[in-house]
């Protein structure tokens, strides 16, 4: 018996439309990806509190850093020294330096001090929370960040007195070069003061 029935049709058309859905939805993650890597700022203290998903005000630990953006392209730990080591992910443009105490121990004591994002991957994969990205004008800066204060050649993006520095700091900067922001710079200060 033939079990075609004048409902096929529609059924193989509602397959295909459901196929074509799912191939969007597969295709645009990856896109939308770039632009959900937002550095994040709190609104009351001016610190980081996340880079994309990572919610380093919550951890800022060496181990949190590898669950958050995981295996690090090049990795450099040492056995001496506060700074314990430094990892490379070049496939987002990001160095993190962590600090130990001098434990000698990154992987079980080693927290996120400072986090820098440049190059191209860096501008196509980061911005910040009020869009400002790699590349960008310094024109495009102040109209960003129009409190922003200029030291040399860098910006404090969210510039407040600390008496700890003594002077004016920011948790996040942005480093200028030839007019255009080449890299932003973002204070952690996981292991403490």
């Amino acid at each position: 018996m033939n079990r075609i029935t004048s409902s096929s049709p529609i059924t193989f058309k509602r397959g295909i439309s459901l196929l074509a859905a799912f191939a969007c939805l597969s295709v645009f993650p990856a896109s939308a990806q770039s632009y959900q890597r937002v550095i994040r700022v709190s609104p009351a203290g001016g610190d980081i509190s996340s880079l994309g998903g990572w919610r380093i005000a919550q951890s800022a630990s060496y181990a949190a850093s590898k669950r958050a953006l995981g295996r690090p392209s090049r990795e450099v730990i040492k056995k001496v020294g506060s700074s314990c080591g430094t990892g490379w992910w070049h496939r987002l443009g990001v160095t993190i330096d962590y600090d130990d105490f001098g434990y000698g121990r990154c992987a079980t004591h080693g927290f996120v001090q400072v986090i820098t994002i440049r190059g191209k991957i860096g501008r196509n994969r980061w911005k910040t929370d009020r869009g400002l990205r790699i590349g960008d004008s310094v024109a495009r800066l102040h109209h960003s960040y129009p409190h922003a204060h200029r030291t040399g050649s860098s910006y404090l993006l969210h510039p407040h007195y600390q008496e700890v520095v003594g002077g004016l700091f920011s948790f996040l900067v942005a480093h200028t070069s030839h007019g255009r922001v080449d890299r932003f710079i973002l204070w952690i200060g996981g292991a403490g003061e």
